[in-house]
């Protein structure tokens, strides 16, 4: 399962959610609660650089980027919550020392 279209579907048969509408939904009650949050930081100059795109396109796709991107930046560990790869990043180089598809070790004898 390494998918996007696998894991929605997988997700949708465990739980009969739609997990792309509920995301969104959920993200979408607050979104602008979130970039009132971001704006109140403005010391930090990453927020800053993804609010200014917000003045040419403020689309409700445009901010919802906005606020998933800020997210490592506001939290402070950018590092811990999400990795930034490129096309022609080597899959073996981004996915050094991740679980993918498995089980954490920490999570095996949880019942």
């Amino acid at each position: 399962m390494f998918s996007e279209r696998q894991i929605e579907a997988e997700f949708a048969r465990l739980t009969s959610v739609d997990l792309k509408g509920s995301l969104f939904a959920g993200l979408d009650k607050y979104l602008l609660r979130f970039l009132e949050v971001y704006r109140a930081r403005s010391g930090l100059v990453e927020l800053n650089s993804l609010l200014s795109t917000l003045d040419n396109d403020s689309s409700n796709q445009r901010q919802r980027a906005v606020v998933l991107m800020g997210l490592p930046y506001y939290l402070k560990d950018v590092a811990k919550l999400y990795k930034k790869v490129q096309v022609t990043d080597a899959v073996e180089d981004w996915t050094k020392g991740m679980a993918v598809g498995r089980t954490p070790p920490h999570l095996h004898n949880v019942q």
